[in-house]
């Protein structure tokens, strides 16, 4: 079966880790779908077929990280298959890996050349994403705005949306505190406040008054810190580039997403600064971690 052989390819190769195969998987059964080719064949594939698919997504609204994880699927595919990638196709991957980034950075010469959006969605939530990517906004901040929005519209039905205002957004606030469990968290409630003020503000340039609403009342979610020999421990099952990130991160306090996905070193400068001065006295948890594995030793 063409797709179980394909889920075996992609367990044996090292670099694919376990969420990469997952959406992976899902893509190649989607592909499969839209040429209507059945998953026990396999499916001959090239440059021209990758891109009638692709610009099948895109009028469907898909954005172009998401078009970017069906390239490269395609490509592994193909490699799988004919044991080598199409140069279409990996020319491809290379433009919508740009696009993607451009996307999440919120370069606005990108964006605008974006212009394909959802068939079915309301031109009140397309002209907020336009709004969003004309002034720059991070990807991660769309989505998160537009599902708000769109939750907003569907608490308000066959209501048109010029009527709606104050009252609408108080009881919509309101619901989401005065729930069974306890309601949202507090930095929630304020990603949902955000994003509908940016509807009326931005959007619609609309003045709106005092919203006195519900306050959240669910306890923020404390993190789960590990002990020093707990990290000690997981750093001891690292090795290689592995180390050296676990080693960057744990010892610089840096979040996953500011040490990856970074085109040029300058780039972490400003979340990392370190200074080769004597007699500062400056102990990084990193120094105390390796000088107690000395010790050990």
């Amino acid at each position: 079966m063409s797709l179980d052989r394909f889920k075996s390819y992609l367990s044996q190769l090292p670099e694919v880790k376990h969420p990469d195969r997952e959406w992976s998987l899902r893509w190649i059964k989607r592909i499969f779908e839209f040429f209507k080719n059945p998953l026990e064949s396999d499916l001959t594939f090239d440059t021209n077929l990758l891109i009638t698919f692709l610009v099948a997504m895109r009028k469907n609204g898909v954005p172009a990280w998401q078009r970017h994880q069906a390239a490269v699927t395609a490509g592994r595919y193909q490699v799988m298959t004919c044991g080598t990638i199409e140069r279409g196709v990996h020319e491809v991957i290379r433009k919508l890996a740009d696009l993607a980034m451009s996307e999440r950075n919120g370069d606005a010469a990108a964006a605008a050349r974006e212009t394909h959006y959802p068939k079915d969605e309301p031109s009140v939530v397309t002209e907020t994403r336009k709004t969003l990517r004309r002034r720059r906004y991070k990807f991660d901040t769309e989505k998160a705005y537009i599902g708000w929005i769109q939750r907003f519209l569907h608490d308000n039905p066959r209501r048109d949306v010029e009527s709606l205002g104050e009252p609408e957004i108080r009881n919509f606030l309101n619901s989401l505190v005065m729930q069974p469990n306890g309601g949202v968290a507090a930095k929630t409630l304020n990603q949902a406040k955000s994003a509908l003020l940016f509807l009326f503000q931005q959007v619609w340039g609309r003045d709106l008054a005092f919203l006195d609403h519900g306050a959240a009342t669910k306890p923020a979610k404390l993190p789960v810190v590990l002990t020093q020999s707990e990290v000690a421990s997981v750093r001891e099952h690292t090795v290689g580039l592995q180390r050296m990130m676990f080693d960057l991160m744990y010892g610089g306090g840096l979040r996953h997403k500011e040490l990856l996905g970074h085109a040029d070193v300058k780039t972490t400068m400003i979340y990392l600064h370190v200074m080769n001065r004597p007699g500062l006295a400056v102990v990084s948890p990193l120094d105390r971690l390796i000088d107690a594995r000395s010790l050990e030793a």
